[in-house]
């Protein structure tokens, strides 16, 4: 047991610390506001929070749409290497020589 709170002794710290300030935030709004204050304040945080869950959802789908683009790019990219190079040295061949090239010696 004295084993595993030197290992994980800054985690415990932290947690302890986390919930006594939690504990210490939920007493101080209900010394400092009355009951009715208090659920009033409860209310317009809920509402804050409405639109903080609709963000962090949007982020989230946002982030997915990315990461599955660059799986789709990645694997692309693997294929079109093992097919070989597909542009040769002199890609302008190709296209029609227009009479204002006649003169070029390209």
């Amino acid at each position: 047991m004295r084993e595993f709170f030197t290992c994980y002794r800054w985690p415990l710290v932290t947690f302890l610390l986390a919930a006594c300030l939690g504990y210490a935030a939920r007493s101080a709004i209900g010394r400092v506001y009355g009951a009715a204050e208090a659920v009033d304040l409860l209310n317009a945080l809920s509402r804050a929070g409405l639109y903080l869950g609709s963000a962090i959802a949007t982020a989230s789908a946002t982030i997915i749409a990315l990461m599955l683009t660059l799986i789709g790019m990645i694997r692309r990219i693997n294929t079109d290497f093992d097919q070989g190079p597909i542009v040769t040295s002199r890609w302008w061949r190709a296209f029609p020589r227009s009479p204002c090239w006649s003169r070029c010696s390209c």
